[in-house]
């Protein structure tokens, strides 16, 4: 896996065991809260499986430690697919358990595959 940060983006390449890049992950930050943009970006990554492949694109729309909206779009032969705008919030805690954010990250990746 390479990590890179380059200005508001985060950029994860998951490379196979061939050597050739199976997925590629682009996480964007469009305001908020970068740490829980980032915890989100890494459950998506974890998401995705090995057989996922193609350009996946998260936009976060909006990020705090108790809201985030946010947005997974899939690019494979140059056909991209836009899940919709998802969003969770939590007003019991000051940060977002582990679970809600690996259940979110799984809501995510599944509207993609659900999507026309």
């Amino acid at each position: 896996m390479i990590l890179r940060f380059m200005g508001a983006a985060v950029f994860i390449s998951l490379v196979s065991a061939g050597g050739a890049m199976a997925t590629n992950l682009t996480c964007t930050l469009l305001a908020g809260d970068p740490s829980a943009s980032q915890r989100l970006c890494d459950a998506v990554q974890a998401r995705l499986d090995s057989s996922a492949s193609g350009q996946f694109d998260l936009q976060v729309l909006q990020s705090s430690q108790t809201f985030l909206q946010a947005r997974l779009s899939h690019t494979v032969a140059k056909k991209r697919v836009d899940g919709p705008e998802m969003t969770v919030s939590i007003m019991d805690r000051d940060s977002f358990p582990d679970q809600v954010l690996t259940q979110f990250a799984a809501s995510l990746v599944s509207s993609i595959s659900a999507a026309p």
